[in-house]
């Protein structure tokens, strides 16, 4: 594939200035390559199928601009593990490759479905729902980042917290940022002070 790319690109780069369609190609091959060289969870529709934005609405396409999921979208998002979630006249869910509501219900906002979670904003607070569409983190937050080694970070009252996958606090909220955890450990702001935390509240300076 990316030998694809780089003799495209050549073809590109040494012609007259692009035309419309040429750059819509362009942008194609570079949502391919890219998509093909991240982590395995995103190697699904999303790295076959992205979504390019034509006439102000979001598409799945493939290579040949050929539309294969179907609806069009005012906002779209990556495929994960065969779910994406999009929006349409200000209403939030998620879709399947046939472009079909597979909860039947709509959020004000989601993000990305990641982890075994999807993370859905109802009455301006951020919860969770699983593969089933069943709820299992209350919409409480002000913010909700992804999970990452079972750990999400969290906002309320403007401080950023950590949560488990159970939706149980594991950290009280009292951080200016708080960053994903990395090999047990994540890196937390308050004022200018930088410091790391681990899962069991344990503190310490960079």
């Amino acid at each position: 594939m990316l030998d694809q790319f780089l003799s495209t690109t050549a073809v590109f780069f040494t012609t007259k200035p692009l035309g419309m369609n040429h750059r819509i190609l362009f942008s194609i091959c570079c949502m391919l390559v890219f998509n093909g060289c991240s982590n395995n969870e995103s190697q699904d529709v999303g790295s076959t199928y992205p979504y390019l934005k034509l006439n102000g609405k979001y598409v799945y396409v493939d290579a040949n601009r050929k539309q294969v999921v179907p609806g069009e979208y005012d906002e779209a998002m990556p495929f994960r593990n065969g779910v994406a979630g999009v929006s349409v006249n200000k209403q939030a869910f998620y879709i399947n490759k046939e472009g079909k509501n597979i909860f039947g219900t709509t959020f004000q906002k989601v993000k990305v479905f990641k982890d075994g979670v999807g993370r859905v904003k109802i009455n301006d607070r951020w919860g969770g729902i699983n593969k089933d569409g069943h709820l299992i983190l209350k919409t409480e937050w002000e913010e909700l980042e992804s999970f990452s080694e079972g750990v999400a970070a969290v906002m309320r009252n403007g401080k950023w917290g950590y949560i488990g996958k159970d939706g149980k606090l594991l950290i009280e909220p009292q951080f200016d940022k708080a960053d994903d955890f990395k090999n047990g450990i994540a890196r937390v702001n308050n004022g200018s002070a930088s410091f790391y935390i681990s899962k069991d509240g344990k503190c310490w300076k960079e």
